[in-house]
């Protein structure tokens, strides 16, 4: 999906075709967020001026390009999750394997877009150290991640909500609200503290 250019992309996200849709966008916004942490961290290692700073931003920079290629691979998993559950849904509802497809299919659809939640809250935590230690000229690609990332959580959380409202499992309920509220609760809590510091420094 993503070998496409994105004029493609775009229309088929934008048409009446099933995929790609919201939770393969939270993806690709979380992985656009933890590209760009990238970004800063390569505008800075090898500046004397952050001499002092490079072993912290060599260290965020693996991290951060871990969670782009695992984010970016997200946005397949998520088209590949939303086609099976799509299909469960169009079984018969007097056939007696709908139950059982619908429970498989509500699996991967609930903890691929809470693993793309839960990645970008780790892009989101690798932000503060490039707003502090980063190179000046970017600060302002370092709030930009932060804000991508945290839209990227939210986004996510949407879609493990929707899904949760199928569940016949309480248990598994229970389990997968509470990694959400993981995820929506300190690492949210950062990024309106980021963006004000990131235009404290640019002003």
């Amino acid at each position: 999906m993503l070998d496409q250019p994105v004029t493609d992309f775009l229309a088929q996200l934008g048409s009446a075709a099933p995929t790609p849709g919201g939770g393969s966008v939270a993806a690709l916004t979380g992985a656009q967020a933890a590209a760009l942490v990238a970004m800063v961290c390569h505008l800075t290692i090898g500046k004397k001026r952050y001499a002092e700073h490079e072993d912290d931003l060599r260290a965020v920079l693996a991290q951060a390009e871990a969670l782009q290629a695992e984010l970016t691979e997200l946005v397949a998993a998520d088209m590949a999750a939303y086609e099976q559950l799509s299909g469960a849904y169009k079984i018969p509802r007097d056939d007696p394997a709908r139950a059982d497809a619908l429970a498989a299919a509500l699996v991967p659809a609930t903890e691929v877009p809470l693993a793309i939640a839960e990645a970008s809250a780790r892009v989101l935590e690798l932000v503060p150290t490039v707003v502090e230690k980063g190179s000046v000229v970017a600060v302002s690609d370092a709030g930009m991640a932060a804000l991508l990332a945290a839209a990227a959580v939210r986004s996510g959380a949407l879609n493990v909500l929707i899904n949760l409202g199928a569940y016949q499992d309480d248990e598994a309920t229970a389990g997968y609200r509470a990694r959400l509220n993981k995820v929506l609760g300190e690492p949210l809590s950062q990024a309106d503290a980021l963006y004000a510091d990131v235009v404290k420094r640019i002003g």
